[in-house]
């Protein structure tokens, strides 16, 4: 057998059993390091133009009296499931990628939809838990702000329907995977934006991750919170 030939022959199957020899190594994986603060309640306002009144409930924004006169039964998972603008809790944590820390504003909310949607019946509730990724240059901005702030995220994960609950450990391999998808990229991202009044009252609108060019509008709707409990969600 010609010496070449006997030599690339040896050469390619050592390559093939070292490649076969080759260790299996799992991918990092990512942890929650610090948790920052969470708010589990604020006053949602809204404007209603018909009735010339601003209406004020808990973690929910929404100007339908009725909740407060004709069915206040309701109020609660039901109502806010209903109405895109609520919030159960807010809560920062930090994690960090490839030596580089980022903060997750983790957003839980209420949801809902009909176990038979063609004849609307049976209603069904259910949490839905968001994760906006912030640099970490950007989350600090919440640290010495004056009158105003928007914080745009990096990118978001989500997790929980009818049949899934929150799991941290997925949620965790998700935020991994946005990390590597926008690595190095600018999107815009979506706004939490953020306001202060003259007497130090902070007003906010939850991020809307169905639109990147989403308007708010804090002449007509806000949630309201005292600058203390609100602080929950600084870095100090």
């Amino acid at each position: 057998m010609n010496r070449h030939l006997t030599l690339t022959i040896l050469f390619l199957a050592f390559s093939f059993f070292n490649i076969l020899g080759q260790d299996r190594i799992n991918r990092e994986k990512l942890n929650f390091d610090t948790i920052i603060g969470s708010i589990t309640k604020a006053t949602g306002w809204s404007y209603n133009e018909t009735q010339g009144e601003w209406i004020d409930y808990d973690n929910v924004i929404s100007n339908d009296k009725s909740y407060k006169d004709k069915y206040p039964s309701l109020k609660g998972p039901w109502m806010m499931s209903h109405i895109k603008n609520n919030f159960i809790k807010l809560q920062t944590k930090s994690i960090k990628h490839l030596d580089t820390v980022y903060y997750i504003l983790l957003y839980e909310k209420w949801c809902g939809q009909y176990k038979y949607p063609s004849i609307r019946e049976d209603w069904g509730c259910f949490k839905v838990t968001y994760g906006l990724i912030y640099t970490e240059s950007e989350y600090i901005k919440l640290s010495n702000f004056e009158n105003s702030v928007d914080l745009k995220s990096i990118g978001y994960v989500q997790m929980g329907s009818a049949y899934e609950g929150y799991e941290e450990s997925k949620f965790l391999d998700l935020i991994y995977n946005e990390l590597n998808n926008y690595m190095g990229r600018n999107y815009g991202g979506f706004l939490f934006p953020i306001r202060k009044t003259a007497d130090g009252i902070i007003r906010f609108n939850l991020p809307d991750i169905s639109s990147l060019a989403k308007d708010y509008n804090f002449e007509k709707e806000y949630f309201e919170i005292d600058f203390t409990s609100f602080s929950e969600l600084i870095i100090n």
